[in-house]
């Protein structure tokens, strides 16, 4: 089996297979791997195959190791173990970077062990779940959600359109600042991590590979003064807003070392930046996908 010859074991060939599908990390063999290393993108701009043969096979994977991992689960395997070669496996087989799996493999994997050791579900259940984005698909009728309304639907009514003199409001929506508070300019924008741009992601082989002081458009977070140079632009350029909209995602691209302390740092170091600039606004938040830790939960 594909799996098999892969990995030195069927116990970790489950559970390193299932950990890079569950965190969205690309296999070095797949072309959306090139895409993360590009200047332009970041580590949310995984999309599914076009190919439909490509999804396919995805799937039928994620299968292959969720019946693996469950059988070698029924065969008492110890947790400590499964954790431990996944995390050599990350590094050699999915292809991420030692400091990514030392860090991530045990975030994820309490979660991915509760959910096979306590719940009777099936390997195109799970995937058809977690791989929908694919094109994964279950089978399970629970799945299938059905939202009761109480009485008939009512008509659809015409929208009617505001004049040209009606009231308006002014609203500044915030969304994706992901603040870093360890930005480093002159850092190593390239590095092979998800996020870069800090002292930790050692010295740049050349000066094209620098991060800016303003910020970089590579796996980088936001510099604490950019974000707060920008709130203050804003409310200078804006001193007429009615209202704030902020839709999260505070927490920078360190999803292999966030912890519920540093998520709860940025929270509270944003919200001190926007209610300095705007203190007497009205604010709606929002929390994001990185709020959490492990992210996505």
């Amino acid at each position: 089996m594909r799996a098999k010859r892969l990995c030195s074991s069927q116990i970790v060939a489950a559970l390193c297979a299932l950990l890079a599908l569950a965190s969205g990390a690309p296999s070095p063999a797949r072309s959306s791997l090139r895409r993360l290393r590009s200047p332009a993108s970041g580590p949310e701009d995984l999309l599914p195959p076009k190919e439909t043969g490509k999804a396919a096979l995805e799937c039928l994977e994620c299968e292959l190791v969720v019946v693996l991992l469950q059988g070698e689960i029924a065969a008492g395997v110890s947790y400590d173990a499964l954790v431990q070669e996944s995390v050599q496996i990350c590094v050699s087989q999915v292809g991420m970077t030692e400091t990514f799996c030392q860090g991530y493999v045990p975030q994820v994997a309490p979660i991915l062990y509760y959910i096979f050791t306590h719940n009777n579900v099936s390997a195109a259940d799970f995937c058809g779940m977690v791989l929908s984005y694919w094109g994964c698909t279950s089978s399970n009728p629970a799945r299938e959600w059905t939202v009761s309304i109480h009485g008939e639907k009512p008509p659809v009514a015409p929208v009617t359109l505001p004049g040209p003199d009606a009231p308006t409001l002014k609203v500044l929506h915030l969304s994706d600042t992901h603040m870093d508070p360890l930005y480093a300019p002159g850092s190593n924008a390239a590095c092979p991590e998800e996020l870069c741009c800090r002292e930790e992601s050692g010295i740049a082989e050349t000066e094209e590979d620098e991060a800016w002081y303003w910020g970089d458009y590579r796996h980088c977070g936001s510099p604490p003064w950019m974000l707060e140079d920008m709130l203050a632009h804003a409310r200078a350029a804006h001193p007429d807003l009615d209202y704030v909209m902020w839709t999260g995602d505070v927490v920078p691209h360190n999803m292999w070392s966030t912890s519920r302390e540093w998520n709860l740092r940025l929270v509270r170091e944003t919200n001190a930046l926007v209610r300095k600039w705007f203190p007497d606004v009205p604010v709606f938040p929002v929390v994001g996908n990185h709020e959490m830790s492990p992210l996505d939960q």
